[in-house]
């Protein structure tokens, strides 16, 4: 029923309630005659007008009733249409308020990355271009797949169970705890393969590139270069410490330390084990810019196991492999000689005492090769 409905139905009832007791009167004045003065005629007289005004009185009800329903109407439309009109505004307001967080969002989100990458420029400076992140951006991703324009967080939990989409930091994380196993044992007792292909999946997982030109001594990985090298085990591995550390920092992790106690040793067992096993020398190569290097290492593995009998020559050649710089020695010819002439002069003088007679005569071969390389060339530098 609308309003004007309830409105006319309610003077209509109104107007039914006075024209009711007027007609009665009527009636009773035309059909009675003039006012009576019996007391009998009275009370006839009050029943009919009571009936009547009870009837009006009724009417009157109702008709209230229906106004009140009407007023009551007008207020819920008032009501709706100001619900409306204020759900429309929140509508408005909410809608402000996403776009302004957003673009706030979208804002923190560029700063973020921005500053991830800034780190990285600055990292790379750090390492005096010797190491390059060959892909920042698709790192920033890999360590917050989360992240995007309309969606931005600056920490990252480990995964669990199937969760991969933050995989990345429980990789690192994984990797640099096998990396450390195999650092904590004695390197002639730990496996240099799985230890050096370890190193270069972290790499690779990092997206570092080695910019330096090779140099004597590099290790590498499938062809790959990986920053090891023989002479200088520490340094890669202080770099990548470096690395993964700024990872887990800005990500919001715990950083990590790698196992320094047998570093000296590592490189010394890398050559042995290469020497050693040719499945392992397929894989991993050393660069050598000095070809007499192998032979000389082999020479000098040798000296070792008899360094009793041999501790003049094995002092000597053991020297050479201390460091790059001293190994870079050897491109002097006369330098060579003169090293060969002191491995050949203890052989000679202590050689029948040397129990492995076909690993002598291996070295006295070696000699016999590294003498007639380096003949043409004696005293060049």
């Amino acid at each position: 029923m609308n309003e004007k409905t309830i409105s006319t139905v309610m003077w209509c009832l109104l107007a039914f309630a006075v024209l009711v007791p007027i007609v009665v009167l009527a009636v009773y004045g035309i059909k009675l005659g003039p006012v009576s003065s019996q007391t009998t005629d009275w009370g006839s007289f009050g029943s009919v007008m009571g009936g009547a005004f009870t009837l009006l009185s009724a009417l009157a009800t109702i008709a209230t009733l229906l106004h009140l329903y009407g007023q009551q109407k007008k207020a819920e439309v008032r009501q709706n249409a100001k619900d409306i009109e204020n759900e429309k505004a929140q509508k408005n307001h909410d809608n402000v308020v996403k776009k302004q967080i957003s673009a706030l969002t979208f804002e923190q989100y560029l700063k973020h990355q921005s500053a991830f990458l800034e780190r990285i420029n600055k990292m790379e400076l750090g390492f005096k271009s010797k190491i390059l992140f060959s892909n920042p951006e698709k790192l920033y991703r890999d360590i917050f797949p989360n992240n995007s324009p309309s969606y931005c967080s600056y920490t990252t939990e480990l995964a669990e169970g199937d969760d991969k989409s933050l995989g990345f930091i429980s990789n690192i994380n994984e990797v640099c705890e096998k990396i450390n196993y195999y650092l904590g044992y004695h390197p002639d007792n730990t496996d240099i393969y799985k230890l050096v292909s370890h190193l270069y999946e972290l790499q690779e997982k990092l997206a570092i590139t080695y910019q330096e030109k090779e140099k004597e001594g590099d290790v590498f990985f499938a062809g790959q270069k990986i920053g090891l090298n023989i002479y200088d085990v520490y340094s890669l591995i202080l770099d990548i410490q470096k690395a993964v550390n700024f990872v887990m920092f800005f990500s919001g992790r715990k950083e990590i330390a790698l196992e320094r106690k047998f570093l000296i040793l590592l490189g010394d067992s890398i050559y042995r084990k290469i020497l050693e096993d040719e499945r392992i020398g397929k894989i991993i190569h050393i660069y050598n810019e000095i070809p007499e290097v192998p032979k000389l290492y082999e020479i000098c593995d040798f000296l070792c196991e008899n360094n009793i009998t041999l501790m003049n020559s094995y002092n000597k050649v053991k020297l050479l492999f201390v460091s790059r710089e001293m190994v870079m020695q050897l491109k002097n010819k006369k330098y060579l000689n003169e090293v060969l002439g002191e491995v050949e002069k203890d052989i000679s003088s202590n050689g029948d005492r040397i129990k492995n007679r076909d690993g002598l005569e291996r070295i006295k071969d070696l000699l016999l090769e590294l003498r007639s390389g380096s003949h043409d060339q004696d005293g060049s530098v």
